[in-house]
């Protein structure tokens, strides 16, 4: 079993001689968003973020805020939908980038565009994920409804919110069970997501702790970038600090994918030296 470290170092060689390319790869994996986000600021989606407002009278800019939201909600709702499955194939697209460097092989910009065809089954195996993940939140917060049409309680309305606590934290940790999935249909884009999602659960059994310290240490790449984002908001306001959230990070993102990759490799690896014939994924599909 090795150590965050020696799989940042991994990665890091992998990843040096390339990081040019690399780095384009990963622009175009958040330039979805970007373009969301342009756009919303063109048709005046993006709501008005008044600092001097905020402080002097929260719940006044709360309301005001909240009055905005829902006035945008749709449109903002629709794009958010169109642009997020646009992503979801180019990200598949910096994962595969990534394990071609680790196997030693060549990448080009042009890997982005690797899983556009397979971008449908990309997008079912992404909301099949999250709702495993988080399927018990959306249970309760229908339950939660109900109860509140019925009794109109302001206590039922605080057990939600600490419901609500841990049914996020349960969902947090089944995602890192699906932490393999996107990975394994990088490796075969053409297996079944079922098949996927079972076999990131099998690979994740008991190795969902070593995920989370491996994506931990890399805190101090992540730190200097919130410290920038912060102060740029503070001073120069929220558009120049959604487009530092989007752009400081394109580098540290494909850093720690490869890093990740190089996890899944490892164990993807043991399974295949495990698996027996008559398993659902043979190890020639893997």
């Amino acid at each position: 079993m090795r150590t965050a470290k020696e799989y940042r170092r991994i990665a890091w060689n992998a990843i040096r001689p390339h990081w040019r390319v690399m780095l384009l790869i990963s622009l175009a994996a958040v330039l979805p968003q970007l373009i969301e986000f342009f756009l919303q600021l063109l048709f005046g989606l993006i709501p008005p973020i008044d600092m001097q407002f905020w402080f002097s009278d929260p719940s006044r800019f709360l309301a005001a805020y909240d009055a905005f939201v829902v006035q945008t909600l749709a449109p903002n709702l629709l794009l958010n939908v169109l642009f997020n499955c646009l992503s979801v194939p180019l990200t598949l697209g910096l994962i595969g980038a990534a394990q071609r460097l680790l196997r030693g092989e060549d990448v080009q910009a042009r890997h982005s565009l690797t899983y556009v065809p397979h971008a449908a089954r990309a997008i079912w195996l992404e909301i099949r994920i999250y709702f495993y993940a988080f399927w018990p939140l959306l249970a309760l917060a229908a339950v939660t409804l109900v109860l509140l049409l019925i009794f109109h309680s302001y206590g039922v309305y605080q057990l939600f919110r600490l419901a609500s606590l841990a049914a996020i934290a349960f969902g947090v940790t089944r995602l890192y069970s699906m932490a393999a999935a996107k990975y394994l249909m990088a490796k075969n884009p053409t297996l079944r997501v079922s098949d996927l999602m079972e076999t990131s659960r099998t690979i994740m059994e008991d190795r969902r702790l070593n995920l989370f310290l491996l994506e931990l240490s890399f805190a101090g790449w992540w730190l200097p970038i919130v410290l920038v984002c912060a102060a740029v908001f503070l001073l120069a306001g929220y558009n120049a600090y959604v487009v530092c959230v989007f752009l400081l990070p394109v580098f540290v993102r494909a850093y720690m994918i490869t890093a990740r990759a190089a996890f899944v490799d490892d164990w993807v690896g043991n399974l295949v030296s495990s698996a027996d014939d008559t398993a659902s994924i043979t190890p020639k599909s893997i």
